[in-house]
This record gives structure tokens, C-alpha cells and sequence, in this order.
């Protein structure tokens, strides 16, 4: 049995060795410095979570730190050698006791303390190796956890109740929310406060807190949009979807949907692609007239990028080559299958919206995305830059383009 016991604790810390477990609080500045919420995407694993601005985010691996319910206990670190902080969260203020079995179930550590409503701290230490369960009984609750100690070195066991977690270091109306996470998994971390929202990623490999810079980006429409910041550059972090000007003019479409505007000289039009209501994620198309119009259809403070901008952003995130892959969105859900390359770690999310051509056809949605700049092509007159990405490939392509045609935008902050 004992031989079982140590094959079963060699296989695990061995599978688990280099686990470990982060804790991620957040923060506001800018326009606001509060949270609302946190949008949580591991963009290696394909998983998302949803968080109260306020609340703490747990990162680990599940076989390692399964919490029973997800919320009110931390356990740092897990696995420990010579001494761990255990910190939990009680409602209701009364008798506490924290008891510690080794894996037959011996009790190796108790306390018992009267402890008040918010957050404590306790230490625990000394533990040989092996695992062992945490049980925590307070008047309203029952937590439970597991812990592993790779210590080698035999010690008298230890626990302590260091201190009541004041709001100084601990947000005493937040959770902690768990969140599986293996070292080296890229996050994505969309802020949201009221009309206002900011993405970061990061691969965290340690505790630390994401400050999340909220700048105004609304359009005369209403629409208000997510920013990201990359290298010294503010891009919006969603395709452009305004039907107006900024001074409150309607942008003009075409009736019927589908009709030739080739013989016009200077069109400026907006649609949704075909006309359908679900395309609307995909952000509208315009025809370079539109975009390039004085009364700006990006939000205030905002505009279109130069062909010059737009090589400046490929070139903050190592050239034209891979740029399109680190633009597009992760998976498969707006685009096509061969998708798979795509990592979106820069937080672009470059969504594929297509194109309309000027016979009024509309094609490539799902397979394309088509955005202007503001510079035209000194060699055709009636062409202007813009850059495309494809489903199945993992650069981004510096084009010219007919005037006419519709294709989406990205704004860039002045």
C-alpha cells in the first residue's frame, strides 16, 4: 500500500511540476478607474469566463488546486515546500475551525478561532510530503481544498492565524474566481466599465494586477467599442459599424441593396453585408468616398489609418509575414475552418466582414478581411490602399483597391 501511495505521489508531481497557481486582481484608470466587469479568454485553451470587477482571479491547474466551489478560498503556493498562506473569506463573523488531514485522514493541523466577517489569512507549514485536505467550518459554510507538499525536510508541523485581510490589500466584497491555467497560456483580458472597454493580453507567471487604460470611443451612432493598445498605437479592437458622420449626417445606402454604382464618381455609401442583420458583428462596409469624408465617420478623437500607420502596425508585431495570424480572431466561430493558425495575441480580433464590389455583389465574408486607409494609390487615381487577411494564411497583405468598393475600417486614436 505504501509503495502504491508513493508511485501515486512520484506520477503526480511529476505530471504536475510545473504547475502553479496566480492570483490576478484589476484596476481602472484613464477616464474611470472603475471595473465592472472582466471577460476572461484563454486564448490556448479556448475557454472564457466572466468576473465582477472587484473580484480575484485564480489561475492553476485544476488537478492540483480543485476547489469545491470556485470562490471564497486561495491556497498560494500550491504545491508548497516549507510554508503556505491559506486566505478565505467568511460572511457571517463566528466560530471558525481549519483542520488539515494527511491522506488516510489523521488530523495534522487544527484551529480554532472566532474570527469576524471579511477576509483572513492563515499560515501553515511543516508538512512532509504528501497530500492533504483542507477543511474550513465556519456558522454558513464549508470549504474544501487539497493541498501537495514537496517538502523533504521533516519539520513540526505548523498553523497560524496571521492577520484579518484589511481593504487595503484585499477587496472585501470580492470572490475569487477559478480559472484553469497551465504556464504558459495566453489570456485575454477585455476590462468593461459602463460605455468603456479595454483589452490586454499577457501570459502571467506570477501574481500581479491588469490595469486596464478605458479611453472613450463612441461613434455618432451610439455604437461604443473595446480599444487595445499596441506598442505606442490605439487601435479599435472591433470593426467600425456607424451609419453617421460625427456632425450627426447619415451615411447614404444604396436602394436596392445590390445596386451598380460603377458609373458614380465619388459614392459614398455604408451597408451591412447583404443586407442581413446577424452581419452586424462584422462591422459595416464603406466605400473609400465615405471613410475619407471631412466629417469623420470615426468617434471623436479618432480616424482612419494611413497606409503608413497600418505599416507601422505590422511592423510592432514583427512584420507582414505573421502579422495577420497575430490579427486575427482566435477559432473558427467568424472564420473559416483553416483558421486554426490564428492567435489574436495582441487582442486586434480581426473579424473577416468580406467585401462589396461596386456591381453590388457581395462576396468573401468569413474567408476576408478588407480594411481601408486614408492614402490613395499614386498610380491609379481611382485605387486606394488598404490591407487585407485571409482564412488560410498567416500574412497581412498591403493592397489597392477600387474606390467604390466596400470594405471595413479600423479607426486609430489621434
Amino acid at each position: 500500500m505504501r509503495n502504491l501511495y508513493l508511485l501515486f505521489i512520484s506520477s503526480f508531481m511529476m505530471i504536475n511540476a510545473y504547475s502553479q497557481n496566480y492570483l490576478i486582481n484589476f484596476t481602472g484608470y484613464g477616464v474611470t478607474n472603475v471595473v465592472n466587469n472582466v471577460q476572461v479568454q484563454n486564448l490556448t485553451q479556448n475557454t472564457t469566463i466572466t468576473l465582477n470587477g472587484n473580484d480575484i482571479l485564480q489561475l492553476g491547474s485544476l488537478g492540483i488546486n480543485d476547489i469545491a466551489d470556485k470562490k471564497g478560498i486561495m491556497i498560494y503556493p500550491n504545491p508548497m515546500t516549507n510554508e503556505a498562506e491559506i486566505s478565505f473569506f467568511i460572511k457571517v463573523s463566528g466560530e471558525v475551525d481549519l483542520t488539515i488531514n494527511d491522506i488516510s485522514g489523521k488530523i495534522v493541523l487544527i484551529s480554532h478561532n472566532i474570527l469576524k466577517q471579511g477576509w483572513h489569512k492563515y499560515k501553515i507549514g511543516g508538512l512532509n510530503k504528501g497530500i492533504y485536505f483542507i477543511n474550513i467550518k465556519g456558522i454558513d459554510f464549508i470549504y474544501t481544498n487539497k493541498i501537495i507538499s514537496i517538502n523533504s525536510i521533516d519539520e513540526h508541523p505548523f498553523i497560524e492565524h496571521k492577520n484579518d485581510i484589511t481593504a487595503s490589500n484585499q477587496k472585501s466584497t470580492s470572490s475569487t474566481i477559478f480559472m484553469s491555467y497551465s504556464i504558459g497560456d495566453r489570456l485575454l483580458f477585455k476590462g468593461i466599465s459602463g460605455n468603456y472597454s479595454t483589452i490586454i493580453t499577457d501570459i502571467p507567471n506570477s501574481n500581479k494586477t491588469i490595469s486596464f487604460n478605458f479611453i472613450s470611443c463612441t461613434d455618432a451612432d451610439n455604437n461604443n467599442y473595446p480599444i487595445v493598445q499596441i506598442a505606442n498605437q490605439f487601435w479599435m479592437a472591433e470593426n467600425l459599424k456607424t451609419t453617421k458622420y460625427n456632425n450627426g449626417n447619415t451615411i447614404g445606402t444604396t436602394n436596392p441593396i445590390n445596386k451598380d454604382i460603377s458609373n458614380e464618381l465619388s459614392p459614398k455609401y455604408q451597408w451591412l453585408y447583404n443586407d442581413n442583420q446577424s452581419n452586424i458583428e462584422y462591422g459595416r462596409l464603406y466605400t473609400w468616398y465615405a471613410v475619407t469624408d471631412n466629417r469623420n465617420v470615426c468617434p471623436i478623437g479618432w480616424h482612419l489609418p494611413s497606409s503608413n500607420e497600418l505599416d507601422n502596425l505590422a511592423g510592432n508585431i514583427g512584420g507582414v509575414l505573421t502579422a495577420g495570424k497575430k490579427l486575427k480572431e482566435v477559432g473558427i466561430f467568424h472564420w473559416m475552418g483553416s483558421n486554426l493558425e490564428s492567435t489574436n495575441e495582441y487582442g486586434f480580433t480581426a473579424l473577416p466582414g468580406g467585401i462589396r464590389f461596386f456591381d453590388g455583389s457581395f462576396n468573401t465574408i468569413m474567408f476576408y478581411g478588407e480594411w481601408w486607409s486614408s492614402t490613395t494609390d499614386p498610380d491609379y487615381i481611382n485605387y486606394a490602399y488598404g490591407r487585407s487577411i485571409s482564412y488560410n494564411q498567416n500574412n497581412l497583405l498591403n493592397n489597392s483597391m477600387d474606390k467604390k468598393y466596400g470594405r471595413s475600417v479600423r479607426c486609430l486614436k489621434d
